[in-house]
């Protein structure tokens, strides 16, 4: 059986040009049984050249990463 996991907040620092910790919350509700991921899904993401757009989407893999294969690092 294949684990699901949703993510709801994302806190980063210290990759590419990010700095200082940057969060976004994806889902400020509480998720019950019948929540549908389907319905929340991200389209874009936007900003200004060297805002940190491609380091949020490394962390993100690199998080996946880590949750797949145990000896990533």
């Amino acid at each position: 059986m294949k684990s699901l996991f949703y993510m709801l907040k994302l806190r980063v620092c210290g990759i590419k040009n990010i700095e200082r910790p940057v969060e976004i919350n994806f889902y400020k509700k509480t998720i019950n049984n019948d929540f549908d991921p389907e319905k929340h899904r991200i389209k874009a993401i936007y900003g200004e050249n060297g805002s940190g757009k491609t380091a949020i989407i490394q962390s993100v893999k690199i998080l996946q990463n880590l949750l797949i294969d145990k000896s990533y690092l």
